[in-house]
């Protein structure tokens, strides 16, 4: 079926010039004089597109062209504008108020049959049946432009789009701020009051909140000073005006596909974050049971060795809080003290290796048991092996003899050189021994205790942690742990000291 022109002249010999070249290249012709007999006939049979004069005879065509842009059964219709005068801010406003075209009537009829057939080919009616194919995207509009607003309305709609229509860029930017996550892309004009679209447009960009939105602008201007100032202002597209429709609506769907994607990347990255903190957590969670296991393994290997050195219940828990509360006090970070407190349950696990007429002995050792009951260190090292998890306690078990002059066993180390971990224990396992009744020994107060432990500073233990301990024990600090884990005060026949 031919493409139906309407001319709108006031001039019929002009109009009927037109229409003759028009009809030679299979087009319909349809003629009128003035507004509104071009509004009675759209009404009755709307054409494909009209041709109009600027000069009528009942009022102008630049006022014709705003009412049919106003109008929802016309507004799609494109309507190119005709003038023997080529004033520019008539050009301007015929495409403001949404003009697809503006001629000079001195034009060759070839260059307006021309521009005719190419309005045509762009012109393209949305199909209704392609709205619920679309993805559901809100746009945002700040047009001044009633006529250029229903355009957008008319064109958009139909696809599914959700619109938030503004009359100026302040109220864009208001509904910005109220909408953060619910706009997809920014649709503006430049010339607005308030705020202009420039304006807007820094604005937005101003905020990284909305760095993903990508904004296009309709300028009625083509220069290329100004296009590339929007364009380093973060603008994402410049479309002029007249919108060739087609054009328009497909860059409006390459944006708001990329604007779709990063959307769905964003979702996929929260869903990836969501996994990811599960599976983080079921991580920590078979940590702490592995965790758990590992430190009731350690309280087993204590407790067989007790088993085997009867006189020592309920020492390696005492030793556990005293090493903890002692690494605090020390500056010690929680986690680590906390390891470092149930590691010092294994600082006599080599002891398990020691024969029971050693280890049990009534009386001081010969030199020679001696010798094999300093060997607990080494045989409590082979016993916790390698394992990462066990570093500390083989510290600890391995160097909790040394002294810090230099004078301890198995290696000998000076001051710092001997682990912190197992200095903690050295003072902490000294004080606990001599609190605590043994098969030589009776137990001493905490009063002598502690004089005797200030004996030993600076040659046998760090002076700095017996300080620190000699505070904590003052303070009342430590007393839960004695409640909690009360000393056996059974005195046996041998009474003296002797730290294994």
């Amino acid at each position: 079926m031919n493409k139906r022109i309407l001319i709108v002249e006031a001039s019929q010999s002009i109009a009927h010039f037109y229409k003759m070249h028009l009809q030679d290249n299979d087009l319909d012709v349809d003629i009128c004089d003035g507004v509104n007999s071009c509004l009675l006939k759209i009404q009755d049979q709307p054409p494909h597109l009209v041709l109009c004069s600027v000069e009528l005879q009942d009022g102008s065509g630049i006022d014709l062209c705003a009412q049919l842009k106003r109008n929802p059964k016309s507004v799609l219709i494109p309507v190119i504008l005709m003038s023997s005068r080529s004033n520019p801010s008539t050009i301007a406003e015929a495409y403001e108020i949404g003009a697809a075209d503006f001629i000079n009537k001195a034009s060759s009829v070839t260059f307006v049959v021309e521009r005719l057939k190419s309005a045509l080919f762009h012109h393209s009616t949305v199909p209704y049946d392609l709205r619920n194919q679309q993805p559901k995207c809100t746009l945002l509009i700040a047009e001044d432009s009633a006529s250029q607003r229903q355009l957008y309305q008319e064109l958009l709609s139909p696809m599914g789009y959700d619109l938030i229509q503004c009359q100026d860029g302040e109220s864009a930017w208001e509904q910005l701020l109220e909408h953060p996550n619910q706009v997809d892309l920014v649709l503006t004009d430049i010339e607005m009051p308030n705020i202009s679209g420039s304006e807007l447009c820094h604005l937005i960009r101003s905020n990284t909140q909305f760095d993903a939105i990508p904004i296009i602008v309709v300028s009625g201007s083509t220069h290329r000073s100004e296009l590339h100032k929007l364009l380093q202002r973060g603008v994402n597209d410049v479309l002029t005006k007249p919108i060739i429709s087609e054009e328009f609506m497909a860059r409006l769907r390459t944006h708001l596909r990329n604007r779709l994607l990063f959307k769905n990347q964003q979702k996929l990255y929260q869903q990836l974050e969501a996994l990811n903190q599960n599976l983080e957590q079921q991580v920590r969670e078979r940590t702490q049971d592995l965790q758990e296991a590992n430190i009731s393994t350690i309280y087993k290997l204590a407790v067989a060795c007790d088993y085997k050195d009867q006189d020592t219940a309920l020492h390696i828990n005492r030793v556990r809080h005293y090493v903890e509360e002692l690494a605090l006090a020390a500056g010690v970070a929680p986690d680590l003290a906390k390891e470092i407190g149930y590691s010092s349950m294994m600082h006599d696990i080599g002891k398990i290796a020691i024969p029971d007429q050693i280890l049990n002995k009534n009386g001081k050792l010969t030199p020679d048991e001696w010798q094999v009951m300093q060997t607990h260190t080494l045989k409590g090292a082979d016993i916790l092996g390698n394992k990462s998890f066990f570093k500390i306690a083989r510290d600890i078990a391995l160097f909790h003899h040394e002294k810090y002059d230099g004078s301890g066993y198995p290696h000998g180390l000076v001051a710092e050189s001997i682990p912190l971990a197992a200095r903690l224990i050295a003072v902490v396992d000294v004080f606990d021994a001599l609190t605590s009744a043994r098969s030589y020994k009776a137990a001493w107060d905490i009063d002598a205790a502690l004089k005797e432990l200030g004996k030993l500073a600076g040659n046998h233990l760090d002076p700095l942690l017996v300080e620190k301990f000699t505070q904590l024990q003052v303070s009342g600090q430590l007393s839960y742990i004695l409640d909690r884990y009360p000393i056996n005060h059974h005195i046996n026949a041998e009474v003296g000291m002797q730290l294994h």
